[in-house]
This record gives C-alpha cells, sequence and structure tokens, in this order.
C-alpha cells in the first residue's frame, strides 16, 4: 500500500512540473475516445457531431492558451484589462464639457552684487605688510592642503559610490532582463500545446465527416 501511495505521489509531483505532458496525454486519450467511440445514428448513418465538437473545442482551447499568454504578459508590464462593458456604457453617454484655466506668470530678473571695499590708508611699515603676507601666505597654504585633503577623500568617497551604484544597477538589470524573458517566453511551452492542438482541432472539424464513415462504416464518402 506505501509503495502505490508513493507511485501516485511520485506521478503527482511529475504532473505538477510537467503541466503541457500531462495536457498532451489527456488530450490525446480524449481525441482517441471520439474516434473510437461509436456515435450515435441517423437514418442508420453515424453521425459526424461529437467529432465536429471535439475539434471546435480543441480550436478554442488553441486559441484560449494565446490569449492567457497576451493578458499575462500585458499584466506584467502594467496594463489594465479591456472593460467591454465599461465600453458599451461609454458609447450611450454624452462626453463631458472640457474645462480648464489658463495663468499667465511674468518673471522678473534680479540683479545683487557683493563686494567688498579695503581700506588703503594703513601706515604700517614694509616689513609689517610683508611678514602679514606672509602669514596670510602659510594660511592659505595650510587651507589649500586641508581642501585637498577633503577632495581626496570626497573622491575616494564619490569612487566607492560609483562601483556600489554600478554593481545595484548591473544586478537590477539582470533582475529586469529575467523578468521580461520570463513574460515573453515564459508561457512558451503551454503555447507550444495550444498551438499543435489547434492544428489538430482544425483538422478534425474539417474532415469529420470523412472520418466517422471511415472508422464506423469502413468505407469513404464519394465526392462525385
Amino acid at each position: 500500500m506505501q509503495s502505490i501511495m508513493a507511485a501516485i505521489r511520485e506521478k503527482w509531483v511529475w504532473a505538477c512540473l510537467n503541466v503541457p505532458g500531462l495536457l498532451h496525454g489527456v488530450l490525446i486519450g480524449a481525441t482517441l475516445l471520439f474516434l473510437t467511440v461509436r456515435p450515435a445514428s441517423t437514418n442508420g448513418i453515424p453521425t459526424d457531431l461529437p467529432l465536429r465538437f471535439w475539434g471546435m473545442f480543441l480550436q478554442l482551447f488553441g486559441a484560449g492558451t494565446v490569449w492567457f499568454d497576451l493578458t499575462g504578459t500585458a499584466k506584467d508590464f502594467g496594463a489594465r484589462p479591456f472593460d467591454t462593458w465599461a465600453w458599451v456604457k461609454s458609447l450611450f453617454r454624452t462626453p463631458p464639457a472640457i474645462t480648464g484655466s489658463i495663468a499667465v506668470c511674468e518673471g522678473v530678473d534680479a540683479m545683487a552684487g557683493v563686494g567688498t571695499v579695503t581700506a588703503t590708508g594703513d601706515k604700517s611699515s614694509l616689513e609689517e605688510r610683508v611678514a602679514s603676507l606672509e602669514k596670510r601666505a602659510t594660511g592659505l597654504t595650510e587651507q589649500l592642503t586641508i581642501v585637498r585633503h577633503e577632495l581626496k577623500s570626497q573622491e575616494e568617497l564619490i569612487r566607492t559610490d560609483l562601483k556600489q551604484l554600478d554593481a545595484d544597477l548591473s544586478e537590477e538589470i539582470c533582475v529586469l532582463k529575467g523578468q521580461m524573458t520570463e513574460a515573453f517566453t515564459g508561457n512558451y511551452r503551454m503555447l507550444r500545446v495550444g498551438a499543435i492542438w489547434l492544428v489538430v482541432g482544425i483538422f478534425l472539424s474539417s474532415i469529420a465527416v470523412e472520418l466517422t464513415n471511415l472508422l464506423h462504416l469502413h468505407q469513404l464518402p464519394k465526392f462525385w
């Protein structure tokens, strides 16, 4: 009993991981059932209605896979589903009046000047002035050294931030690429199933009479 349950669990896991394969198996079995089971007869001739019905169902199934893929891709990119009922109601409504307002603003340019006024009536001697200038030059050199160190530190910080931003951007691009790939090709296997059975459905619907006569009367209908 445990071995049977384990086998059932294993097959269930396989079915969940291989939904397209499971659908192929179910549709093949149902198609063979419609082909082999003798349908009802009309005036002694088997009717082709079951085959035509099954062919129509397969066509709708194939079209449905395309529809769900399109709507799923549109939702991934933020598109809203089309509201048919709202569109029909809008045909019987009068468009609202368009109202609005216009505001005109004029800008005024303003200019400001900043300056310094230095007194020129200094009575200091030449040596005192030179010493003062040397002191100021030393102070400016120290300040320039400090500014250079700060600029170097800021440059290193900016480079570190740029490297981090580049890494984050590369990671985000990989995530977006994966999402776009999933959006465009994630339903490829189901689309392939739908395309195959859409062709089968068209084939069954097209030659339903011939298949019914061939399988259940063992003769082809006359084409003349």
